[in-house]
């Protein structure tokens, strides 16, 4: 079961991974990088009407965020070490299909309750 621990642990891989990318190519964060970080918080406030504003799901978590968590994507895992990135998609394969079975479970609920 995926739970807040995992997907922490996730997160510091790709912290980890892109500082370790960015400094071998000599580079620093920039708005991009910063997006995607943004794009990993669970909820987001949307302002209605211009009163008020509320909480809610953050969609980029899904759409953004858990892809980038996933993808290994590292500056690093090139040419012949291309190798360790498929071994690291194992981290990835557990992580998707515990969020499978909290969405089948969750959704199960909901339709049990009508």
């Amino acid at each position: 079961m995926t739970s807040p621990k995992v997907i922490t642990g996730m997160a510091f891989l790709l912290l980890v991974g892109l500082v370790l990318s960015y400094g071998l190519g000599g580079i620093w964060f920039g708005s991009t990088t910063a997006s995607i970080f943004g794009s990993l918080k669970a909820y987001q406030t949307y302002e209605i009407f211009g009163i008020f504003k509320i909480p809610w799901v953050n969609v980029d978590f899904f759409t953004v965020g858990i892809p980038k968590l996933l993808s290994f994507n590292f500056a690093f895992f090139g040419g012949s070490y291309e190798f360790f990135r498929y071994l690291a998609y194992v981290f990835s394969i557990g992580v998707v299909w515990g969020i499978v079975g909290l969405a089948i479970g969750v959704i199960g609920n909901f339709w049990s309750k009508r």
